[in-house]
């Protein structure tokens, strides 16, 4: 591919380059992000974060910044010469093939994995949507009947486990207007749109890549833009009008979550030299809106907990009922996060001393010690015991790994949607949806029932402003409830 095809085809020898295996796709896409860091303040506010897919963490900034760039830019599909790929199946092959390897590694990266893996990376969508692009162009009868039939072989024979060659760099592609507006109907799924956005990202960029931070980081377009964004809201297509309405205000939790990150994004531009230290106090302070919601999170009482551990108690799969016993107990009692739990290595856990080492959000380090004599460590050493008569493990092994349904243990670390699902199955049997989170909102309400103060309670639950742990107190909510219980 070369610039004399309408300048398609972004040719730089730094960053667009077309790479002639994986290997230096990956290298150069890594040269990439890490050129892109020092320029853009936004990715590099990403890239100062902890490189974990919880809350806080680089993907969830970088999702949450997108959504507001392109807010203002609009969608990227629509940036997309989609009659460029469309006429050229093998170059629409390529693209596919190194987004899928690009998808791969970036999981792998966020996750900080040591292997990569396609076997999560879902084609499916993606595949979808592009033959409802395909079919936009073909409608206005910019593709013929032949190219048309041949994209469409090309889409369903695509095979995202295959070795590809000569791929294409993130960002090979100029931004240029569609031929056709993309328009996807309300019964389609959310999946197939949001695929194809993140392929078009891919492809010129995304709109973090290409929004104009400098413009943005001056005081009064701040709150002017913060304002706009927020004024519209939570949005969904409503059926009966035929339009997207407003359903619903952000929470005020979520507006100080965008907020934060802006100011965020200010600093690492103060950091580079690029922005006055004047502009970015005036930046700090601005005042938004603010309201008050109450705490997703809800309390399992002790008399709750012991009928959550029946249920686990009483699966067919006697094995994973041991698995599960042992993890709720731990979560009520330690007030362990989701990551925290499918993390905890084996060796972690000294149960003659009953102490934990724990590696928490941001990379924290703490102990949390749970009682030698309690049932928290009965029921630890009962699975431990259970792991042993199936399989041989080391102390770097994780502490709570899958289970199968043949009641076979498979020495491999659960992962937080494991988690999820146990609180799903138990919440079926409970007639109450419970979640992971729940349990820790318990630990925290419970030992400071018990008459710890704020800052140690804190220290157990690995927070680093005592504030967060009075979000997690439940004990005014269960006082009204036995007031008006009794009324």
């Amino acid at each position: 591919m070369n610039s004399n095809q309408n300048d398609i085809i972004v040719v730089d020898q730094n960053h667009s380059q077309i790479a002639s295996n994986n290997l230096e796709l990956v290298a150069l896409n890594r040269r990439k992000r890490n050129s892109d860091s020092v320029t853009n303040p936004a990715l590099s506010y990403i890239s100062s974060l902890s490189s974990t897919n919880t809350t806080g963490g680089q993907a969830n900034a970088r999702y949450i910044l997108e959504r507001f760039s392109r807010f203002f830019l609009g969608s990227s599909y629509q940036l997309i010469d989609w009659f460029q790929l469309f006429k050229q199946p093998s170059l629409l092959s390529r693209a596919l093939s190194s987004f899928i390897i690009y998808k791969e590694h970036e999981v792998a990266r966020l996750k900080k994995a040591s292997e990569t893996t396609r076997k999560n990376l879902e084609s499916t969508p993606l595949l979808e949507g592009l033959q409802i692009v395909a079919q936009q162009y073909f409608d206005a009868n910019l593709l013929e009947e032949v190219t048309y039939n041949q994209l469409l072989i090309t889409l369903r024979e695509f095979n995202k486990t295959s070795e590809a060659t000569d791929l294409l760099s993130y960002g090979w592609l100029k931004p240029k207007h569609a031929n056709v507006r993309i328009e996807f109907e309300p019964h389609i799924s959310a999946k197939v749109e949001k695929a194809i956005e993140s392929f078009a990202c891919y492809c010129i960029t995304s709109c973090i890549h290409r929004y104009n931070w400098d413009e943005l980081l001056v005081a009064p377009v701040v709150q002017a833009s913060m304002n706009e964004y927020l004024y519209d809201g939570v949005q969904e297509y409503d059926r009966e009008l035929g339009k997207i309405v407003k359903v619903r205000d952000y929470s005020p939790a979520t507006v100080d979550n965008i907020f934060r990150m802006i100011r965020g994004v200010a600093k690492s531009h103060w950091l580079a030299g690029r922005l006055s230290i004047d502009d970015l106090e005036r930046i700090r302070a601005i005042r938004l809106s603010r309201g008050s919601r109450l705490d997703s999170g809800r309390y399992i009482a002790k008399s709750e907990f012991a009928n959550i551990m029946e249920i686990t108690k009483n699966q067919t799969n006697q094995v994973k009922a041991h698995r599960d016993r042992a993890m709720l107990g731990l979560m009520y009692a330690a007030g362990l996060r989701r990551l925290e739990v499918v993390q905890l290595k084996v060796g972690d856990c000294d149960l003659d001393t009953g102490e934990l080492h724990i590696i928490g959000k941001g990379n924290k380090e703490r102990y949390v010690y749970i009682a030698t004599s309690g049932f928290v460590v009965k029921l630890l050493r009962k699975w431990i015991q259970v792991r042993e008569n199936s399989q041989n493990f080391t102390s770097r092994d994780p502490m709570f790994c899958r289970v199968n349904k043949h009641k076979q243990v498979i020495n491999q670390a659960m992962t937080t949607q494991s988690v999820n699902r146990v609180c799903q199955e138990v919440s079926l049997v409970l007639g109450r949806t419970i979640s992971p989170h729940d349990f820790r909102h318990s630990t925290a309400t419970n030992l400071l029932g018990e008459g710890y103060d704020d800052l140690t309670v804190s220290k157990v639950m690995g927070h680093a402003d005592p504030k967060t742990t009075k979000r997690y107190d439940q004990r005014g909510i269960e006082a009204i409830k036995k007031a008006i219980l009794h009324l």
